[in-house]
């Protein structure tokens, strides 16, 4: 998949993160501002062996900003 510049995306990660925020996080939804080696996602920068999925999505709306997953409860980071 090729991921275009300037669009927001969904990305979950193979592991947990710490985001700026000192929270623990598995998804982060943003606008991706470089892509290559790393992605530039927001404030945020992920590794691309890093990256489990990636969607392209304008909005995502998930109350109360947890989904399930595999049992356990996965958090998403809203960049700004």
């Amino acid at each position: 998949m090729k991921i275009e510049l300037n669009k927001k995306y969904l990305i979950t990660t193979v592991g947990r993160f710490v985001a700026p925020d000192g929270q623990q996080y598995k998804a982060v939804y943003g606008t991706v501002l470089s892509c290559g080696a790393d992605i530039v996602i927001g404030s945020m920068t992920i590794a691309s062996g890093h990256i489990h999925s990636c969607i392209r999505a304008d909005i995502v709306s998930v109350i109360p900003k947890v989904f399930k997953e595999n049992a356990a409860t996965t958090r998403i980071y809203k960049t700004r």
